[in-house]
């Protein structure tokens, strides 16, 4: 509905909103000066995905025009469905923070965590695939894909075992960090290309993110539990 370079930025910063106001109905960011450096850092860390997804006016008037071989580029057949694609992000932020909020509510370990989650997942997938698009997603492409499966498997396990160990509104915001990876392995890993200008933009993004980390991180020694 609205594009990966709309989408993106969109999407994690919902998934910090609604994590850190999760963290904090949870218990975390008790103290004062925990919230202050805290909202600090939200407020920075969302205005650097900001600047990291920017992209010049010139490539956006190019990327709307044709392809080498004359058809429309795919992310721009149409024009961005706003109502949609924002309700669509809103709802893959709530799943994204609300299942890491219940393990975190009701105590739940995070590798005790794993297995049942994993079974939910395919049964889940299976589930969407036959009621919405009528098929099984068992073929060469879902295979592929298994390999971003387990690298996104070892985040998460990443995610679920610091959320425990150092709190949800902490944990949460320093894992969005992960768009600094994305930025850069777009352009080294996935050939991707910026103009001087969305340079400029990608580094200044992400020093305030870098600085807004360093704040999570403020937050974290300034509370008590």
């Amino acid at each position: 509905y609205l594009g990966v370079s709309r989408s993106i930025p969109i999407s994690c910063g919902t998934q910090i909103i609604f994590a850190s106001l999760m963290g904090i109905l949870l218990g975390d960011w008790v103290t004062p000066a925990a919230k202050i450096y805290g909202f600090a850092a939200l407020v920075l860390i969302i205005i650097g995905i900001i600047f990291t997804s920017y992209q010049s006016s010139a490539r956006e008037t190019s990327a709307t025009g044709t392809g080498v071989e004359g058809t429309v580029a795919p992310a721009r057949r149409r024009n961005a469905q706003w109502g949609k694609g924002i309700g669509v992000n809103i709802l893959s932020s709530l799943g994204f923070t609300g299942y890491v909020a219940v393990l975190k509510y009701f105590r739940v370990n995070g590798w005790d965590s794993l297995l049942p989650q994993s079974v939910g997942q395919v049964i889940g997938t299976i589930a969407i695939s036959l009621i919405l698009f009528r098929t099984l997603p068992f073929d060469k492409a879902a295979g592929k894909n298994g390999i971003g499966g387990l690298i996104w498997a070892l985040g998460n396990i990443a995610l679920l075992l610091s959320q425990a160990a150092i709190g949800l509104a902490v944990a949460y915001p320093i894992g969005q960090a992960a768009i600094i990876v994305s930025v850069l392995g777009g352009v080294y890993i996935n050939g991707e290309t910026k103009d001087k200008k969305e340079w400029r933009h990608t580094f200044t993004g992400i020093a305030i993110i870098i600085v807004g980390l360093f704040l999570i991180y403020l937050s974290s020694v300034n509370d008590t539990h």
